[in-house]
């Protein structure tokens, strides 16, 4: 089954939206790895990274919705989830109980490859047995 021209830029939206984010995470990994003495710029780029990402994991579940995916429920569960973790790491930062160094920006981006993408990929999958064409096939995770 071909994706309807409202599902390719939906697609592209939510491509476009990967890349962003994927930017976002190597500068706050950058950023943290440098023992950065500037926590507001860490600060501010894991708020923009929070508001990038609740718009991203809305374009998903819209699409979600519209193929009838049923795990919907789930994966909005994880949604929800990934936003409150971030929102209290990003609330713990800005009060300086998380410190900037090497370890703590490498382990919050396999935290979010973990988190983030294993959902895609079930629902990649489970497209890919409904017969819709899928995205996520030539998508890297966060570098």
């Amino acid at each position: 089954m071909q994706l309807s021209a409202q599902d390719k830029k939906l697609v592209s939206t939510i491509e476009s939206e990967h890349i962003a984010l994927s930017e976002i995470i190597s500068q706050i990994s950058s950023v943290m790895g440098s023992h950065s003495d500037d926590p507001e710029k860490v600060s501010d780029f894991i708020d923009e990274f929070i508001t990038l990402l609740g718009e991203h994991f809305k374009h998903e579940e819209e699409m979600m919705n519209e193929k009838s995916y049923p795990d919907q429920e789930n994966h909005h569960l994880s949604h929800e989830h990934v936003l409150n973790y971030l929102s209290d790491y990003s609330r713990l930062y800005k009060n300086g109980m998380i410190a900037t160094n090497v370890d703590s920006g490498f382990q919050l981006r396999v935290w979010l490859n973990l988190n983030i993408y294993r959902g895609d990929k079930d629902f990649d999958e489970w497209l890919k047995k409904q017969k819709f064409n899928t995205w996520l096939n030539t998508r890297e995770t966060i570098n």
